[in-house]
């Protein structure tokens, strides 16, 4: 169970995920509508993913890993959470 005190972390996950797949479309030259369209989802829920303000499943994620070209766990890796 999570706690409040959660929250920031959380909150810090999905900013970093949302950086990450903007950064990936914009390497691509991808539009927010045009990964959408490739990953089977709304554009409205590609700009809440990169703006940190929706919380993506793991298949939504798995779905924009593989509409940038990416596997998920290639993708993944650059914003997990590190043990202190």
């Amino acid at each position: 169970m999570t706690g409040v005190q959660d929250i920031p972390e959380q909150l810090a996950v999905k900013l970093a995920f949302g950086q990450r797949v903007r950064a990936a479309r914009d390497a691509l030259d991808l539009t927010q509508e045009e990964l959408a369209e490739y990953a089977g989802l709304a554009a409205d829920t590609i700009s809440k993913i990169e703006r940190g303000l929706e919380n993506p499943t793991l298949l939504t994620m798995n779905s924009i890993a593989l509409a940038l070209r990416e596997s998920f766990a290639g993708f993944s890796l650059p914003w997990q959470a590190t043990e202190s």
